[in-house]
């Protein structure tokens, strides 16, 4: 019976295999404008959303004026500005301001004018003992920092928003890759679609901080489900195909400036949050508008079903026997024991397999590190505008505007250049523009945002490139897993890029852009170990990797 359905399905295969579906999708992406941009939209459309949510943490956790509630000096009508005037400890440090005031007795002081205590505390020849804050006031109230008082000592809280959004988005990629994979592209989306919409209403309503972060850590967890499984479903082929890649990550950049703008009109953060989040709805309902991957049904022995998806985009192609998928059923079953095992344990395989070889090892944790790189850059700067004391409104609008050309610029600049020099061309713009920030005065603030906008686009640029020359360093038995596993680390890059802007940041301004840059540098030197893949054809097997020279 196996050898049976061996040779029918060779023969089914040559007829109505996988380059026969791709001719059908590349005729429909020439001849069907309307089809080719609807596809476009409705995948990329995801990024948008998930582009808003990701530096929605920019004006969730604002640095809102606070001081230390005095009961005596409020009762009496005093004025925030008034209290803050006479008993708050002056410091710069970010995390430490608001965060004492002075024992002063309040209580006499209630009894007279503001003009008399300023007259009063002026002329003491030696101040009070400062004393630590236990309740809090706020100048406005529109951020999470308010909501739960992440000041003080719990001032690097706030990161923590950001890091359970990046440990959603590991977590997330991972397992909707694998139900992609096993179930579908259309029941991964649908089921990504549902956890993302929900969560991301939900943290309106949110009780307690830690409930907050939960719900992040699902925003994440469901956002990039959306995104990764609507990158998968391989329904644009032929020339089509390279200006999408080229131009779906504009989707992340768009998501930038319609929250930039949407922020400036809606200061609360509850209210922003409910407007970004209500548009996720209109996700669930792509379930009816996304088509099934015709590749991912075909990797399945569902050749039927994968030719009656294209007649649903085409009513010119014909259905194809069912015999062949009959024939598999009965051989799948058989086999589905063996399977499960070898599914399994494929992982543990995959992953020792990038570090095989020392040639391999070398190449792993270069990957890693530029990846780590350029992730943890990509979202600290666009997050470190409150450093560099620029309006965040202008600052994250301007960074989507930028980003934009971002990832127009690797088309041009490959055809100069390869994969290699285009990287270390890139890294070392990057690595002088954000390090010779730490040697410009802090009130030349148009000067420090230009080199930190064009640190950025460089940076964002060689991303894009470099996700490339990794695909091409690797052979194709392990392209797949030593792409993934490169992707791990850029989500650990944007796990730790807010608290080395919230934390270092508060010590010395310039710290966390300078140490984006020094990152870049290193990039730069690790590049050298790397071969140029500009024009040479992709390895196959590892062997072949071995024989080529470095």
């Amino acid at each position: 019976m196996e050898e049976e359905i061996n040779v029918i399905e060779k023969d089914y295969k040559q007829q109505y295999g996988k380059e026969e579906i791709d001719l059908v999708l590349e005729k429909l992406c020439k001849t069907n404008k309307s089809w080719l941009c609807l596809i476009f939209i409705l995948t990329a459309s995801p990024g948008v959303l998930n582009g808003m949510h990701i530096m929605s943490y920019i004006f969730f956790v604002d640095n809102e004026p606070h001081y230390c509630n005095i009961p005596s000096l409020e009762k009496a009508g005093w004025t925030a500005n008034e209290i803050m005037n006479i008993s708050l400890v002056k410091t710069e440090s970010p995390s430490e301001y608001g965060c004492l005031y002075y024992d002063y007795q309040y209580s006499i002081i209630a009894n007279n004018s503001f003009e008399w205590a300023l007259a009063y505390t002026n002329s003491m020849k030696e101040k009070p003992k400062t004393l630590p804050c236990n309740d809090y006031r706020y100048q406005n109230i529109n951020s999470v920092v308010s909501e739960w008082n992440l000041v003080c000592d719990h001032f690097y809280y706030r990161s923590n928003i950001q890091a359970a959004y990046a440990v959603g988005k590991f977590f997330g990629a991972s397992i909707f890759g694998v139900i992609a994979d096993k179930y579908g592209r259309k029941l991964s989306f649908t089921s990504a679609a549902i956890c993302f919409t929900f969560s991301a209403l939900l943290a309106a309503f949110s009780n307690s901080f830690g409930v907050f972060l939960v719900i992040r850590f699902l925003i994440g967890f469901g956002g990039v489900g959306c995104y990764g499984t609507a990158y998968t479903l391989q329904l644009i082929v032929g020339q089509a195909k390279t200006w999408i890649c080229c131009t779906f990550n504009i989707s992340y950049a768009i998501g930038m400036i319609i929250l930039s703008c949407l922020a400036y009109h809606i200061q609360y953060w509850k209210s922003l949050l409910i407007i970004i989040s209500s548009p996720t709805f209109i996700l669930i309902f792509y379930y009816w508008l996304l088509p099934e991957s015709p590749q991912w049904l075909l990797s399945k022995n569902k050749y039927n079903e994968a030719w009656k998806v294209l007649q649903k985009m085409d009513s010119t192609v014909k259905l194809k026997d069912e015999s062949l998928q009959v024939l598999h059923k009965f051989k799948d079953n058989c086999n589905r024991r063996i399977y499960t095992v070898k599914k399994l344990i494929k992982p543990f395989i995959e992953l020792g397999s990038v570090f095989s070889t020392p040639t391999l090892t070398l190449r792993t944790m270069i990957c890693f590190f530029i990846w780590f790189t350029v992730s943890s850059t990509y979202i600290g700067l666009a997050i470190n505008g409150e450093n560099f004391m620029v309006n965040r409104y202008t600052y994250l609008a301007l960074n989507g505007i930028l980003e934009i050309f971002s990832y127009l610029l690797p088309g041009p600049l490959l055809i100069v250049f390869g994969r290699k020099s285009a990287c270390m061309l890139l890294f070392s713009l990057t690595g002088i523009l954000l390090i010779s920030i730490m040697f410009v005065p802090k009130v030349y603030k148009i000067t420090i945002l230009i080199l930190a906008l064009f640190g950025r686009f460089c940076s964002t640029s060689a991303y894009v490139i470099f996700a490339l020359y990794t695909s091409e360093l690797f052979p194709t038995s392990i392209r797949n897993t030593a792409i993934g596993i490169s992707l791990t680390m850029s989500h650990l890059g944007t796990f730790i890029s807010p608290y080395i802007v919230d934390i270092l940041g508060t010590h010395s301004w310039y710290l966390p852009s300078s140490i984006f840059g020094l990152l870049s540098v290193c990039s730069i030197f690790l590049l050298i170990f790397l071969p140029e893949t500009k024009d040479k054809p992709l390895l196959n097997t590892i062997e072949e990797m071995i024989s080529e020279k470095i």
